[in-house]
């Protein structure tokens, strides 16, 4: 799963942001989970930053839910990603 992340300008920096992403078939079944940190280390304010979290065996994906981690801490986010067309 690839993304962008952006910090907007009033945010916080964040030394070492997690992103941890969660994959489910078409029934809501639980598919796989996995973590990484974002390319950039700080993530700055009016910042970005791309992340790469791999799910090797995950098949069979019709949903995700992607969240952000700063420590043990979820951090606060909007999803805008472009909505698939079914």
């Amino acid at each position: 799963m690839r993304g962008v992340v952006r910090n907007p300008a009033s945010g916080a920096a964040f030394n070492g942001l997690t992103a941890s992403v969660f994959v489910f078939d078409a029934d809501g079944g639980f598919v796989a989970s996995g973590r990484s940190p974002i390319d950039e280390r700080v993530l700055n304010p009016s910042g970005e930053s791309t992340f790469l979290v791999e799910l090797p065996n995950a098949t069979a994906v019709s949903r995700y839910r992607v969240s952000f981690r700063f420590g043990d801490r979820i951090v606060a986010h909007v999803d805008k990603r472009d909505l698939v067309k079914r």
